[in-house]
């Protein structure tokens, strides 16, 4: 017994004598006299073939190769208007919305690992399966599917997406 606590707490000194000695060089704050920069690999993903952000975020922020795709709405890119006729036609847009997205960050709605859908209704559950696959190819990402009070702009959906490229 004495031999495995030694063990265990050689390594735990260790892991925190290594997490020590690295924690600096992650966490450094540049100086107005410093040459030291803090590195991202964030990048922010814009397109003009999505609608544009209507508030303050992003459409999609890539680090390493995940991509994460802001909630769309059924806003036409051009006109920024809501597409209203009915929620096949809402889908429809939204997907396309996501769509652009992923190509903006070099990929494809089948690259997406787990989408989540809001809907207003959960009466309209069917009709938006119908339309989302016809945008994805098997195996099918993970998926939540929530019934939500209201969306921006009185959309009757909103759909995010998180893409592994």
């Amino acid at each position: 017994m004495l031999s495995i606590t030694r063990g265990i707490i050689g390594r735990r000194r260790f892991l925190l004598g290594l997490a020590a000695s690295l924690s600096p060089l992650f966490n450094k704050v540049p100086s107005a006299h410093s040459r030291e920069f803090i590195v991202s690999n964030r990048a922010v993903i814009a397109t003009q073939s999505a609608p544009q952000a209507i508030g303050p975020y992003s459409q999609g922020i890539k680090v390493g190769n995940t991509v994460w795709i802001s909630g769309q709405i059924p806003l036409d890119p051009v006109s920024m208007e809501m597409v209203t006729a009915d929620i096949t036609a809402e889908a429809e847009q939204v997907f396309n919305n996501l769509s652009a997205v992923a190509t903006a960050a070099g990929g494809t709605l089948n690259d997406a690992v787990k989408i989540n859908i809001s809907l207003t209704d959960l009466g309209d559950f069917d009709a938006v399966n119908a339309v989302m696959v016809s945008h994805f190819n098997e195996p099918y990402p993970a998926r939540a599917c929530v019934q939500v009070a209201a969306l921006p702009k009185g959309a009757r959906i909103e759909v995010e997406a998180i893409l592994a490229l």
